[in-house]
């Protein structure tokens, strides 16, 4: 998987027409933006300042309203539905552990304090929340939409606000309270933001999703630059690699198709503009390519694979993936051929030799299904028995389904609870009816959805899925 492109987490700026500051002097704007951590001091010139402002804190409307929204005082709050009573004095170490892994990487964690309803956000929606945000054994807020008494307006996976908030916004529900353990790398950073955020400093932010609706779509004028394209690009495809490490892959894999076709329309000028077009598309074909193996979908997974392999021929991820996705729908042949490519680009990759190994077996119980069905295809008939005649057309004969045969799909089908993915597919271009029957069967005996279907790419396969609900 591909490091998502870093942002400039700084650059986070609160639109209000209506606040306005008057200074004693003016701000030097390169001395603010120095990143040695010295930054520049101003002072507020209160006698510039309107007569009904003059005294008053524009952010905190009284010392009430910021009492009450102490990290304290919120996990009070809830006591009577959580057992939080206790965990607002404990370490964010130990509070982790009283969370739910969001990221799959440790970097987001969650605690719904108070459920939502309905769906859960999608990506590109305009979200409405309100957040405190805290910083380790402070019981004040560093940061608070509550404070400033206005929710805060932004666009899902829009880059507009830190990843750990897009993130754990992208896993809610109208109306839910939760807290999230926000690591540095999905904050603000290595740096922070001196003096306000420490440096590597994790997050502790309380989070209620008021409203969420679909009023954006991506759009670029038609005058847009490659900059302007390339820029929305990187956006939207960093936002699918937050989603992927959550483990949302539909909505990851709708992402990197978004950033796949504002590739392929966009304008480009230079060979040298072409030569960063195909940087990145080859990034995003990888990306669909994998999030398309997750989903349990190896046709679409040879497919992107095979783009990523037009654009470089040499690169070793591609070829493997493509060999991972054959050896699941059964054409062992090109699967060793694509990873063989792989292993001789990568010699050192241990992936690539786990998986050749897996392919041998595979081969292996393959040739052992069709020498015993082979067996019984051909087993001569007992010369005593005399031939039926009939003028009905015979039914073909049903093969007796073997022991191993039974054996393997049980199996596979058990651990497939287990697995990351929604769903598995079994090709059927070794299958009698029967074993058919016998996947869907049993698939569906284990609370399953199975079905026969036929891909674009010719092949026959057996879709089974989970449940929604899981």
């Amino acid at each position: 998987m591909d490091d998502p492109e870093n942002l400039d987490f700084a650059e986070m700026t609160i639109k209000d027409d209506k606040l306005h500051i008057p200074l004693k002097e003016c701000v030097d704007l390169e001395e603010l933006r120095r990143t040695d951590g010295k930054g520049c001091e101003f002072e507020i010139d209160e006698d510039q300042l309107p007569q009904s402002n003059q005294g008053q804190n524009n952010f905190f409307d009284n010392e009430d309203l910021f009492k009450n929204l102490t990290r304290t005082s919120l996990m009070r709050a809830e006591d009577d539905e959580n057992e939080t009573s206790g965990d607002e004095d404990l370490p964010f170490e130990k509070l982790a552990l009283k969370m739910e892994d969001i990221s799959g990487d440790g970097g987001v964690r969650k605690k719904i304090i108070r459920h939502g309803s309905g769906e859960v956000v999608s990506t590109n929606n305009s979200v409405k929340v309100h957040y405190n945000g805290f910083l380790e054994y402070s019981d004040e807020p560093y940061d608070s939409s509550r404070l400033r008494n206005r929710p805060q307006h932004f666009r899902l996976g829009n880059g507009e606000v830190i990843p750990g908030m897009d993130v754990a916004v992208s896993t809610m529900r109208k109306g839910e309270l939760s807290q999230f353990l926000v690591s540095p790398e999905y904050a603000f950073g290595e740096k922070g933001v001196p003096p306000r955020i420490p440096q590597e400093a994790t997050i502790l932010f309380e989070i209620e999703l008021i409203h969420f609706s679909e009023d954006f779509d991506d759009h670029l004028d038609k005058e847009a630059t490659f900059k302007e394209v390339l820029s929305l690009v990187n956006c939207i495809r960093q936002n699918g690699n937050y989603l992927f490490k959550a483990k949302i892959f539909p909505k990851a894999f709708s992402r990197y198709q978004k950033a796949h076709r504002l590739l392929e329309d966009v304008h480009l000028q230079n060979d040298d503009e072409e030569k960063e077009m195909k940087a990145v598309m080859l990034k995003v074909c990888l990306n669909m390519s994998l999030c398309s193996f997750k989903m349990g979908n190896p046709p679409r997974t040879v497919t992107f694979a095979n783009k990523a392999i037009a654009i470089d021929n040499k690169n070793a991820k591609a070829h493997f993936r493509k060999g991972q996705a054959l050896i699941t729908l059964g054409d062992f042949k090109r699967a060793r051929v694509s990873l063989k490519t792989a292993q001789r680009l990568a010699p050192n990759d241990a992936s690539v030799i786990r998986e050749l190994h897996k392919l041998e077996k595979a081969s292996e119980r393959f040739k052992c299904l069709e020498k015993d069905m082979c067996e019984r295809m051909f087993r001569p008939k007992d010369s005593k028995e005399a031939p039926k005649k009939s003028t009905a057309r015979e039914e073909p004969k049903e093969f007796k389904i073997s022991n191993d045969f039974e054996e393997q799909i049980m199996k596979g089908l058990t651990e497939f609870k287990a697995e990351e993915s929604t769903q598995k597919v079994f090709p059927c271009s070794t299958l009698n009816k029967n074993e058919k029957e016998f996947i869907v069967k049993n698939a569906e005996s284990l609370g399953y959805r199975a079905r026969v279907a036929e891909e674009t790419t010719g092949y026959e396969v057996i879709k089974v899925n989970k449940p929604l609900d899981e």
